[in-house]
């Protein structure tokens, strides 16, 4: 009986803490998912073989790219990737935004820039949020986005997004 007893309170203790590890998960942006702001179809060119990945007109004026973000609520936002081509004198801002949809107010929680002239696809990755206290998803005050700056230069291939990934647990 004991034995038994154990056995059970064994397999208890293996659900509660295994049902309390917190897993990590990944959201995925496509490159599909952007819009150009202001919403001028020319300013942005999608890869129309695939879908893959886009890159800013040779005479677009907007540099900004928008894609929304829907994470779970009560998700920490660990980290975001940005996959890229940079092969310019140039650089690409990426950061993950909020605005509070009460009072307007908008905060950026992460961000990163790329560097540097390679044009192959590459990765770079911010682990540290700006704001900490706003990596906490909160989907009855707040809407999420993604925003993509092509700094400077001019539009062309040799800047390109392939998507960003959202780490969170």
């Amino acid at each position: 009986m004991r034995k038994k007893i154990y056995w059970i309170l064994g397999i208890v203790c293996l659900f509660l803490f295994g049902s309390s590890v917190i897993r990590a998960e990944k959201l995925s942006v496509p490159a599909c998912d952007f819009i150009a702001e202001g919403h001028q179809a020319g300013q942005l060119q999608l890869n129309n073989e695939w879908g893959d990945h886009f890159w800013r007109q040779a005479n677009a004026s907007e540099e900004w790219y928008y894609a929304p973000v829907n994470l779970p609520h009560g998700a920490i936002v660990t980290g975001i990737r940005l996959h890229f081509v940079d092969n310019s004198d140039y650089n690409i801002l990426c950061f993950l935004g909020r605005v509070n949809k009460y009072n307007g107010v908008r905060t950026a929680i992460y961000s990163l820039w790329t560097s540097g002239r390679s044009s192959v696809v590459r990765h770079e990755t911010d682990l540290s949020p700006l704001n900490p206290p706003y990596a906490l998803i909160n989907n009855t005050v707040c809407t999420y986005w993604i925003g993509i700056q092509f700094w400077g230069g001019f539009g062309g291939t040799n800047r390109k997004i392939y998507g960003v990934t959202i780490y969170y647990e």
